[in-house]
């Protein structure tokens, strides 16, 4: 080790031969310094800490030398940072060194810091000594301890004086933080894989927050989940949908709402029992019709239902409708709608027709006449006497705002007017009409009659006989036919007073024609 302070540096290579040899040398009586006093603390705080000893030295009467080694030894648990070694020595006079790595040695697997030093007996001082070590927040006590040991040496008498003195320091382990468990009540539902009630979530800190959103949600038949309720924590609680962690263990419970449901028909200022239809949350249910339901205020009628108290703002339902119950209360007002009477006039006729009323929430259906008027027929509904305006039939609808009356039309039945004017019209169209029939049966009977005298022509027993005159018959039936046309023709022509020339010459052509 190096001297460190004094007039007269002298080697010292090794502790052990050094002081192996003082012990043949003479003893001197010098007066003993006293005990060094040692401290060992630590500071800081977490993983790393910062050991710190201190070693105080009188010096002795008699002129010598002094050799010191400090040696610090760390909790196994923790590891020495050579790098972070700083040695001081500071004599009495103030005077100063800095101890570099050549004093000191380190082992950081063991824990072991050894430092060494020479210096003179006149120069008594302090030595100060850190050293950073790291791991401690491991859940444990650190124990370090610090042992100084001193050889003063009387150069003249070569007596020798071991003095040591020891030090301790304790790391407390850090506190052990309290852990608590956050645990699940299903409260009649089911979650796959686990029980009723079932630990969901250990190691908890106070103070640590959980999202409600992230935590499960269990199913349970005919019920909505609606969240998860703080049954027990010491402190937990809940706000926002998160959870924070108080000084004990958390109990949530699953909160269920029924899917049964009912929705409400308010009178809305009538009389009546009070209706309510019971239905499932979701679905929905058929509204019953205005008539069927004995509900009943005086000047109104009931006309259907509505979303709202006064029916101006919300939707109306009316009967047969369907409404899908919410998860809200669910009700529904009575429409009071107000009623009008329409009555029925005869005007001039006679009879009687009830009045009817309706309501402002339905259609006016008009009633089937009942009245008469001697002379007149009935031609409608008008709502003015004078026929002024839309005229109505029985069984038309009108909408009604206030009271109103209906009043019969009438009007006289058609008369057709005398024919004088047609008379000559109607004999000359009778006149044709009878020549033209009279046409049709003349052209039958000439046709039928024609018919007849067309008839073939049959010589008998002369026709391909023995007197047969060599002319083929069917050859004489065609001139004798030729012929009789010719003969009509020519009596028709006689008839008008023709002088039958042309009849003869066509009779004589044809006679020369057959001779032929």
């Amino acid at each position: 080790m190096k001297r460190a302070f004094g007039k007269n540096r002298i080697p010292f290579p090794r502790l052990a031969v050094f002081m192996l040899a003082l012990l043949f040398l003479p003893a001197a009586a010098f007066a003993a310094p006293d005990r060094p006093a040692l401290s060992l603390t630590h500071s800081g705080d977490g993983d790393r800490v910062i050991l710190e000893c201190t070693a105080k030295m009188d010096p002795p009467e008699a002129e010598g030398r002094v050799d010191m080694t400090l040696t610090i030894q760390a909790d196994k648990a923790l590891k020495l940072d050579p790098s972070s070694v700083q040695a001081i020595y500071q004599t009495e006079d103030g005077e100063t060194k800095n101890l570099d790595s050549e004093y000191w040695e380190t082992d950081p697997d063991s824990g072991v810091l050894m430092l060494s030093m020479l210096v003179d007996t006149d120069m008594g001082g302090q030595l100060l000594c850190r050293v950073t070590a790291s791991g401690a927040e491991s859940q444990s006590a650190k124990t370090n301890t610090a042992q100084m040991d001193v050889t003063y040496y009387d150069l003249e008498t070569g007596e020798t004086t071991a003095l040591s003195a020891s030090g301790k320091d304790t790391i407390q382990a850090p506190a052990k933080p309290e852990t608590y468990s956050l645990t699940l009540d299903l409260a009649g539902g089911s979650l796959s894989g686990k029980g009723s009630t079932f630990v969901w979530q250990e190691d908890m800190s106070s103070g640590q927050l959980v999202n409600l959103a992230d935590l499960p949600q269990p199913s349970r038949d005919g019920y909505f989940f609606d969240g998860w309720s703080l049954a027990s924590g010491n402190g937990a609680r809940t706000d926002n949908g998160v959870l924070t962690v108080g000084s004990g263990d958390v109990t949530l419970t699953a909160v269920w709402t029924s899917k049964a449901d009912k929705l409400t028909l308010d009178r809305n200022g009538g009389s009546g029992r009070q209706i309510t239809i019971d239905g499932v949350t979701g679905e929905e249910v058929t509204l019953p019709d205005p008539a069927d339901v004995l509900y009943s205020k005086a000047g109104f009628k009931l006309g259907g239902w509505s979303t709202t108290p006064d029916g101006e703002e919300g939707t109306i339902y009316h009967g047969g409708d369907t409404y899908t119950l919410t998860r809200d209360d669910d009700v529904l007002y009575a429409w009071w709608a107000p009623q009008y009477t329409l009555t029925y006039d005869a005007n001039g006729g006679d009879g009687q027709m009830p009045r009817r009323v309706f309501s402002a929430s339905e259609e006016a259906v008009i009633s089937d006449n009942a009245f008469t008027r001697k002379g007149y027929d009935f031609a409608g509904w008008c709502f003015s006497a004078d026929g002024r305006g839309k005229i109505y039939q029985s069984g038309d609808t009108v909408s009604l705002t206030e009271d109103a009356t209906l009043y019969a039309q009438w009007e006289k039945p058609y008369e057709a007017p005398p024919a004088e004017g047609n008379s000559r019209l109607t004999l000359i169209l009778g006149i044709l009409g009878a020549l033209v029939a009279a046409g049709c049966i003349f052209g039958i009977i000439y046709w039928v009659r024609s018919r007849k005298e067309e008839e073939p022509y049959d010589d008998g027993p002369y026709d391909d006989g023995p007197y047969d005159d060599g002319y083929d018959r069917r050859e004489d039936d065609r001139f004798a036919t030729r012929e009789r046309y010719d003969d009509r023709s020519d009596r028709r022509y006689d008839d008008r007073g023709y002088d039958g020339r042309r009849s003869r010459d066509r009779r004589r052509h044809d006679g020369d024609y057959r001779d032929r």
